[in-house]
This record gives C-alpha cells, sequence and structure tokens, in this order.
C-alpha cells in the first residue's frame, strides 16, 4: 500500500508516515486518532528498509472517519512536514457527495438540481428526522417546501460531511433554498 511521508524530524532522525487508501482512483487516509493526525514514528532505519519508492509531493489529501464523512485534510505546509486542517467549505474543490438532512415532522416537497442535471422533485413524509443522497457533482441548488405554513423545519446541505449550507424556518414561512458549489 502506498505510505504518505507527513513529517520529517531531522534533528531525531525519525518520519512519521500514513497508510493511504484508494477507491474509484480518489486517494485518502482514514482517521487514526494520531498526534495531528500525523501516523505513527518510524526512526530512520527502519524508514530505509522499508524501500519505499518516492512519488512526489502531496498537496492535500483528504482524511476520512467512517461512513466516508470528511474529517480535514493533511496539507502541505513545508519541505519537512504536512499540517493538519480541519474541513470548510472554501477548501472543497471539484465534484462532491451532497447530502440533505432535514429536521421536520410533516410532508415535504424536494427540488434539487445536482451539477447540470435537470431540477428533480420528489415527495416525502419526514418523522423528526431524515437525510436524502443528492448524488456526486460541483454544484447543488435545493428547494425544500414543508406541507403548511405552521411548525419548524431545518435543512442542512453538506457536501463530502462538510456543513455547506444551513437554513432555519418557523411559522409563515414554507421554503428555504440552499446552494453550493465548489
Amino acid at each position: 500500500m502506498p505510505r504518505l511521508v507527513t513529517r520529517v524530524l531531522a534533528d531525531s532522525d525519525t518520519y512519521m508516515i500514513r497508510l493511504v487508501f484508494e477507491i474509484d482512483g480518489e486517494r485518502f487516509l482514514k482517521k487514526d486518532g494520531s498526534f495531528q493526525e500525523m501516523g505513527e514514528t518510524v526512526d530512520c532505519l527502519n524508514f530505509e528498509r522499508m524501500g519505499l519508492i518516492p512519488s512526489g509531493n502531496v498537496a492535500r489529501i483528504p482524511i476520512y472517519v467512517t461512513g466516508y464523512n470528511l474529517y480535514g485534510y493533511l496539507e502541505y505546509d513545508t519541505p519537512e512536514s504536512m499540517v493538519f486542517a480541519k474541513p470548510s467549505p472554501d477548501k472543497l474543490t471539484g465534484d462532491v457527495r451532497f447530502v440533505l438532512e432535514l429536521l421536520h415532522t410533516g410532508d415535504v416537497s424536494i427540488y434539487s438540481t445536482i451539477g447540470n442535471e435537470t431540477e428533480e422533485r420528489t415527495t416525502h413524509t419526514i418523522s423528526q428526522y431524515r437525510s436524502f443522497e443528492l448524488g456526486t457533482a460541483d454544484r447543488a441548488r435545493v428547494r425544500v417546501y414543508k406541507d403548511a405554513y405552521t411548525g419548524w423545519m431545518k435543512a442542512t446541505l453538506k457536501a463530502d460531511g462538510v456543513v455547506v449550507s444551513e437554513k432555519e424556518i418557523g411559522t409563515g414561512i414554507r421554503v428555504v433554498t440552499l446552494s453550493f458549489s465548489t
């Protein structure tokens, strides 16, 4: 399996490394709980014995927690070290997996446009909480209509597990619109 050198500690002749996983051509790390997600420490001699073949620098690699929700990134910082960064909407690029989460009790109509696809309409009955896989693209626009002017609803749009848009509505308002593009 490929390994990522996350930190070189020249003063103690050690390296910190992480195993890199790959699914559908996308490389990522799994959250491991190590200090700043830098991985295990290997001394210089053992590192040399691994016989690793260098394949270049990594600018940024995502770290996923269960269910492939984005936990954070390791990003290039200096020639000797990467740095852990929390996920945020401004760090998302390219195609991302969009999920809509609704807190509501009652019927809703969802109008969603993912990427360049045509707007799709679906209706659902929700009992407190429900999530909807919208698809993978570089942008999404979602309108949610609740069945009545009364009651409360909270809608959250996530991209790769990162909250990118969130709104709450109460009595007197029936529709909420959420959108995001990378």
